[in-house]
């Protein structure tokens, strides 16, 4: 019974190591999460791409994603209806590259368009020509978590709108195709986030 015991310990700490393995290596996709891990990856043009700044995974101040609903009610001050707006944004440093892309208009969970998108390279070159083909444009979102904190009045009479917390995340898939000016393109695919609602600075 004791080197079974020992045998299972010894299993799940070979397990854990090669999950944080993996997580820090940066030659590999992250692993696909739905708990708001902080992380996102893709291929470029079949390469892994992770966000690098000058420090290590998580790689702080290098990535975020910020949530929002669409539609204000002036009325109560705070957002009304069910529909948000993402926007997620990354960089890596070393590479001197920035992707950003947003989709509106998100009720739930499923797979929705790309509306607005760009991925900028070295010498300011900017990827910002979407393909209106919804198979090669597009997020599937496997889990919106949402807290949403109403408007209030605090005892100075001072009014705080609705907004939704640091408590929110947003995880999913994407791919997706975009061209510069010249007619040049970048394919992006595997992509995969797991994200909180936070600025860069807060990850």
């Amino acid at each position: 019974m004791k080197k079974l015991i020992i045998a299972i310990l010894l299993s799940s700490m070979i397990a854990l190591s090669a999950c944080g393995s993996e997580e820090d290596d940066k030659n590999s996709l992250t692993s696909p999460s739905t708990s708001g891990k902080g992380t996102l990856s893709f291929l470029l043009n079949g390469e892994v791409w992770r966000p690098k700044t000058e420090l290590s995974f998580p790689f702080s101040s290098s990535h975020g994603m910020q949530i929002a609903a669409t539609k204000n009610d002036t009325n109560s001050h705070n957002r009304a209806n069910e529909l948000i707006f993402i926007d997620i944004g990354a960089n890596n440093w070393d590479k001197k590259h920035f992707i950003n892309f947003k989709i509106d208009s998100v009720l739930h969970e499923g797979q929705y368009k790309i509306k607005e998108a760009e991925f900028i390279s070295p010498n300011n070159n900017r990827y910002n020509i979407i393909d209106e083909d919804l198979n090669s444009n597009y997020v599937i979102l496997s889990k919106i978590h949402r807290d949403y904190k109403p408007a209030y009045v605090d005892d100075r009479n001072v009014l705080t709108w609705g907004h939704y917390t640091m408590d929110s995340y947003v995880s999913g898939t994407f791919e997706m195709t975009l061209k510069n000016k010249n007619g040049d393109s970048v394919v992006i695919s595997n992509g995969r986030f797991d994200l909180k609602n936070q600025s860069y600075s807060n990850y």
